[in-house]
């Protein structure tokens, strides 16, 4: 009877020092790396020396700022907090920065990574934390990724070099920046945030923004976009194909524009401008054989093409 007992008190021991490291951790692991080859989740450790990314090692109980992964070609984005990167690295890796790094999922499973971030105990406890951190996706070559879908909460999305196909995003807080990015399809959606295309080529773009500024600087598009409150402003583009703008409440305008066919709207207690010429009836037409048709309607602003 005495012997069970002791047996008793240590493992009551030892469940209260388990309970007590928990509660200093807050339950924040780092980052939790799973693959369909693996089961229980896995960590990997870079502790900033100067050893290559190929050489790191797994080590189940130190912090995460970085993890190989096996190979993929779409990427699905779950996630609420962190702002996210993605360009072309030595291989295909995530890394994880900033002031306080939370848990992120990284799954790799027939050929997709889901990244996710997602606490047990619901969103509020993520937005009361003013923290931020980055994750950083790297692929090794601008075609590696064919597919990018999914959703950010509060947080950021940059694309910088990189071609993919097929993109299907949504942010509800956060901006989107895209710097050398080549799609033939992409679906925006942004509900509170600017979207930014620098040297990229959308083929076929839909953007759809609630509350946001789109900018377009030396770029190639065909695009619809919808604009609840916010301006466009386009420098040096390419138009590929018929493009229509409309925006409920904001300016529109174009620097350097191309000679193609114009279709402008606006009310008429808002300036009309095409190529320093003033149209004071709220509506412009011009027509260019043989060339796209770029549809612009503002009913609360501006029109300036130049």
């Amino acid at each position: 009877m005495k012997k069970f007992f002791q047996i008793s008190g240590v493992i009551l021991t030892i469940g209260i020092i388990l309970l007590v490291v928990g509660k200093l951790n807050d339950g924040d692991l780092g980052l939790s790396f799973f693959n369909s080859n693996i089961v229980q989740p896995h960590s990997w450790h870079d502790d900033d020396s100067e050893s290559d990314d190929d050489d790191e090692e797994y080590n189940s109980g130190s912090e995460v700022t970085s993890a190989k992964l096996p190979k993929f070609n779409k990427i699905k984005l779950d996630i609420i907090r962190p702002d996210v990167r993605i360009s072309v690295g030595k291989n295909y890796y995530v890394n994880v920065s900033g002031p306080k790094k939370r848990k992120v999922n990284a799954s790799v499973k027939n050929g997709q990574l889901t990244l996710a971030d997602h606490r047990n105990n619901s969103f509020v406890s993520y937005m009361g934390d003013s923290d931020e951190y980055t994750v950083e996706i790297y692929v090794p070559s601008m075609s590696a990724v064919q597919e990018l879908i999914g959703e950010s909460a509060d947080g950021d999305l940059t694309l910088t070099k990189v071609a993919i196909p097929h993109v299907e995003v949504r942010l509800k807080e956060g901006d989107l920046t895209l710097n050398q990015v080549k799609s033939d399809y992409t679906k925006l959606t942004l509900v509170d945030g600017d979207l930014q295309a620098t040297d990229s080529a959308l083929k076929n773009s839909f953007v759809r923004s609630t509350d946001g500024d789109l900018i377009l600087t030396n770029s190639q598009f065909k695009m619809t976009a919808t604009l609840n409150d916010g301006d466009v402003s386009i420098t040096s583009p390419n138009v590929l194909g018929n493009s229509t703008f409309s925006l409920a409440s904001g300016e529109f305008k174009i620097i350097a524009a191309p000679k193609i066919s114009y279709d402008l709207y606006t009310d008429q207690e808002s300036d009309l401008q095409f190529r320093g010429q003033y149209h004071y009836s709220g509506h412009f037409r011009k027509n260019a054989s043989h060339q796209p048709l770029l549809k612009v309607i503002c009913r609360d602003g501006d029109i300036d093409v130049q």
